[in-house]
């Protein structure tokens, strides 16, 4: 029997730098591919007029970034193969609305996440990852 792959989406709290307070926080999403071997994409969204999504690859863990707050995680998805990219590739096709900060964006991609895996991405999840999210930036823990 083959071996089960997964890839884990969780959300990213940092710091706000060089000043932290809540405005200053920034929420990130980060899709991990195989933990043992530091394989991951980490999202972000640069907001303002012409908002712009932008990956990061392999940084490492989370919790040794500069500015690192929380890991929150999300979901778990099963996937077919090493290689299969149909997470980031979603992630990918989200345009970005000039309306958006990165806590919009963040409850957006989650939820369009959850619509396309609705048997492995449980709302309950989404909901209570957000919410947690919330409670990160406003209590800084």
């Amino acid at each position: 029997m083959a071996p089960r792959l997964s890839q884990k989406i969780s959300i990213l709290v940092f710091r706000g730098y060089p000043y932290d307070s809540v405005d200053t926080r920034v929420a990130k999403l980060h899709l991990d591919f195989n933990e043992s071997e530091n394989r991951d994409i980490t999202f972000e969204i640069k907001a303002g007029p012409h908002p712009a999504v932008h990956e990061s690859t392999n940084q490492g863990p989370p919790n040794q970034r500069p500015h690192f707050l929380r890991k929150i995680d999300v979901a778990t998805v099963l996937v077919s193969s090493e290689r299969d990219m149909a997470l980031r590739d979603i992630i990918r096709g989200i345009s970005p609305n000039p309306e958006w900060d990165d806590r919009n964006w963040v409850d957006d991609v989650l939820r369009v996440l959850q619509a396309a895996w609705p048997s492995q991405i449980h709302n309950s999840d989404v909901t209570y990852a957000l919410n947690f999210m919330v409670d990160v930036f406003y209590r800084g823990k």
